[in-house]
């Protein structure tokens, strides 16, 4: 098929931006939380406060990130293939052009150091990759939902 599901898109990337968002949660407080804190105030600058606003932001930026995700896997699909391995291949890439590029770009500055960068990226390819797994698992083309529908109603 020659066109992207944009309604199966925008599911399936809601799901892998859940995915996203809870294992990044995870990650930031267990990984590097305190690490980061400790940046922080060598910078003199304070700790990121919660609020209901900074949640939106990180739900909302998680659900786009999610659906770019598995946009990416949906196009890439007809090269590779549907299933696990290309949900890997889009889940590296996207990690490669958000993490790594962000991270080369900022580590030379010197705003955190540069072991919270690659600490922090080891977790973002876990994450990215797990849930491009669950969006390209959750992604259908329309011809697939039409042939499962057929199936379902010929059985």
């Amino acid at each position: 098929m020659d066109r992207i599901n944009m309604k199966r898109v925008c599911l399936a990337g809601l799901a892998a931006g859940l995915v996203f968002f809870l294992t990044d949660a995870v990650a930031d407080e267990l990984v590097v939380g305190n690490e980061i804190r400790t940046a922080l105030r060598a910078l003199g600058k304070p700790e990121p406060q919660e609020s209901a606003a900074m949640l939106a932001y990180l739900v909302v930026f998680s659900a786009v990130f999610g659906s770019a995700l598995v946009w990416l896997y949906a196009a890439i699909r007809p090269r590779f293939g549907s299933g696990p391995r290309t949900a890997i291949r889009a889940g590296l890439i996207a990690w490669f052009f958000f993490g790594v590029i962000d991270a080369l770009g900022w580590a030379p500055i010197g705003f955190i150091p540069v072991r919270l960068y690659v600490i922090g990226n080891m977790a973002w390819v876990v994450q990215t990759i797990l849930a491009a797994l669950v969006g390209g698992w959750l992604y259908k083309e329309e011809e697939d939902v039409r042939v499962t529908s057929r199936t379902a109603v010929v059985r």
